[in-house]
């Protein structure tokens, strides 16, 4: 009688932890979608208002605290270059964040797997999305971070992200500080 009553208890606890699980994951995937709609919403009107400087830069320098340190000191070693160039390109030649040179005017983060959230760019007159990326999130409790941003594979191009990009470009400055 008593491993029956063992059996039950244990089939009650574990029926009450599988939804509270997949409660967690449900929660967990919404926490990182809304930072980085979040993000967009903030950063694609500086993005397609900039004229003179890169948004990417001026993101850097007013919100640090949205960047995993690993990727901010990328971001900055590639500014840095990019004003030592004086006229030249020496960095990044597209927004990393929006993977465009000329954006689409809507961005919109539409599922989470794990730490990677697909965002699409579009415009209103197009069904299909103009751009396509994979943002990587860490969370830790209610703050989460951006890794990396991750660009699929187009027809001249392999998929590539944006700390392995960096690293090609601006190979002296893989030393941590």
């Amino acid at each position: 009688m008593q491993a029956l009553r063992k059996t039950i208890a244990t089939l009650v606890l574990a029926s009450f932890a599988l939804p509270l699980s997949a409660q967690v994951q449900t929660d967990s995937s919404q926490q990182v979608i809304a930072f980085v709609q979040h993000f967009y919403d903030w950063y694609l009107p500086i993005a397609l208002d900039q004229q003179k400087h890169s948004a990417y830069s001026l993101a850097i320098t007013s919100k640090p605290t949205l960047f995993d340190a690993t990727l901010l000191r990328a971001l900055r070693d590639d500014a840095a270059a990019q004003t030592k160039a004086m006229g030249e390109i020496d960095g990044l030649d597209f927004d990393p964040f929006l993977n465009a040179q000329d954006p689409p005017a809507h961005y919109k983060a539409v599922r989470a797997t794990g730490s990677l959230v697909t965002v699409i760019g579009f415009d209103q007159q197009t069904t299909q999305p103009a751009v396509a990326l994979l943002v990587e999130v860490r969370c830790n409790g209610n703050r989460c971070v951006l890794v990396n941003f991750h660009y699929p594979a187009n027809g001249s191009t392999k998929q590539a992200d944006l700390l392995a990009i960096l690293r090609i470009l601006h190979p002296s400055a893989q030393n941590p500080r």
